[in-house]
């Protein structure tokens, strides 16, 4: 196989196909200015003994990584934890635990038996909350063994 086919294969094998002329011509400029020495280990040309060889590309070759979580709808997502205890970690860093009551259209949220959290030390227990939408930087249900792990321990 020669170098360019080489490079032509990494390319599709890590971007997919070639659509536009000048991702073929990068990788075409690309295949003649890389050098890659000849080796003379008889191993390495056996291919039921050659191993995986990680190939670095520069970063602009490359195509972003995918999420590593699932985007979501935020109203079905917000409405099936309502009536859940919720945590919801505002912008300024703080985090509120407690019972989520409501949501309304503009997705504010209105918390029960809410317990502020600063830097991941309990600071006290504020009862019922109305958290303005704009503050919120993620919120995210409780496990329900924590949940229950959180009632024994009081």
């Amino acid at each position: 196989m020669s170098l360019f086919k080489f490079i032509i294969t990494l390319w599709v094998t890590f971007n997919g196909p070639l659509e536009k002329y000048h991702e073929a011509h990068t990788v075409a400029v690309l295949a003649k200015n890389l050098k890659i020495p000849e080796t003379k280990n008889p191993i390495s040309r056996d291919r039921s003994r050659r191993k995986a060889i990680p190939i670095l590309l520069d970063s602009s070759l490359r195509s972003p990584k995918p999420m590593a979580t699932i985007p979501v709808n935020p109203k079905p997502f917000l409405n099936n934890l309502t009536g859940k205890t919720v945590i919801v970690k505002l912008k300024w860093g703080m985090e509120y635990k407690g019972f989520l009551a409501s949501v309304d259209s503009y997705m504010n949220l209105q918390l029960g038996n809410t317990e502020e959290y600063i830097d991941g030390q309990l600071t006290g227990n504020l009862g019922e909350i109305l958290i303005r939408c704009n503050n919120v930087l993620y919120v995210r249900g409780v496990p329900e063994d924590e949940e229950l792990g959180d009632a024994e321990q009081d």
